[in-house]
């Protein structure tokens, strides 16, 4: 028996129903490429000096220029849960910044340990939520978790005004924790409407649950065509969301500071 690759299988089911979505499968990942600009001046501005919206903007942005260098084959093998950058460069940076996100939220909050640091956070919860962005809620949400900033949270808990508390309060509601994870948020999402970004997490966990659930071959050495469309299904709705992604331009000091900070 000839053995042939996950990709090729995609390929050969694809050609036969879509000829036009296969011609993607044959495209090897793009390089990442998103901008890297020099540290800021000197007169460095600190974080609150930053309005929320036009932070927000800016992560959404860089966030944006990684989702749409994502390419069909990447998505193709779980590649990431190696670390293999050389098969999915894209997916394992958006990874990687998601992470420096969560990280840096985190570490700014315990470092000023304030109001009004919580209240710039949940400002910029209350923006994002404006953009649906989901990825980046998720991971300031994730950065939240931390003991001591749910203590903070709690000790000041009765100075934040109703509009921030609310955005707090529906964030924790629709992230916690459930059998299935992310359970309450896949439901949620289908009210979504495009443009937005979703949680790249929730997409990977789907396609490794069909990687793992689903065998390569029948037991009569066929190829699994089932488990071929349920991946291309699945990958299909993740880069299909491309073209639905709101379009800002980049603001090189607060991206340079972003750059500098995380």
């Amino acid at each position: 028996m000839i053995m042939v690759t996950q990709l090729d299988r995609l390929r050969s089911v694809l050609e036969e129903n879509d000829p036009k979505l296969a011609q993607h499968f044959r495209l090897r990942p793009a390089p990442v490429r998103f901008h890297q600009l020099d540290p800021v001046p000197s007169y460095d501005i600190s974080l609150q000096d930053i309005p929320a919206s036009e932070l927000i903007r800016e992560l959404t942005t860089w966030q944006q220029e990684l989702y749409q260098q994502f390419s069909l084959p990447e998505f193709v093998g779980c590649h990431w849960l190696d670390d293999d950058a050389s098969k999915c460069p894209n997916i394992l940076e958006m990874l990687s910044l998601s992470k420096r996100i969560r990280l840096w939220v985190t570490r700014t909050i315990l470092e000023q340990s304030n109001v009004h640091i919580l209240s710039y956070f949940l400002d910029c919860i209350k923006e994002l939520m404006q953009l649906d962005n989901w990825e980046c809620i998720y991971q300031m949400y994730l950065g939240f978790s931390h003991p001591e900033i749910q203590a903070l949270f709690k000790t000041h808990s009765e100075e934040f005004d109703p509009a921030r508390m609310k955005a707090l309060t529906d964030v924790t509601t629709l992230f916690q924790v459930e059998n299935p994870p992310f359970g309450r948020y896949k439901r949620v999402c289908h009210n979504f409407g495009p443009p937005m970004l979703l949680i790249l997490a929730s997409d990977l966990e789907d396609l490794e649950f069909i990687n793992n659930s689903q065998p390569d071959y029948q037991e009569n050495g066929f190829i699994n065509l089932e488990k071929c469309r349920l991946e291309a299904r699945e990958i299909e709705s993740i880069i299909g969301r491309q073209g639905c992604l709101k379009s800002f331009d980049m603001v090189p000091h607060i991206r340079a500071w972003l750059q500098d900070h995380m």
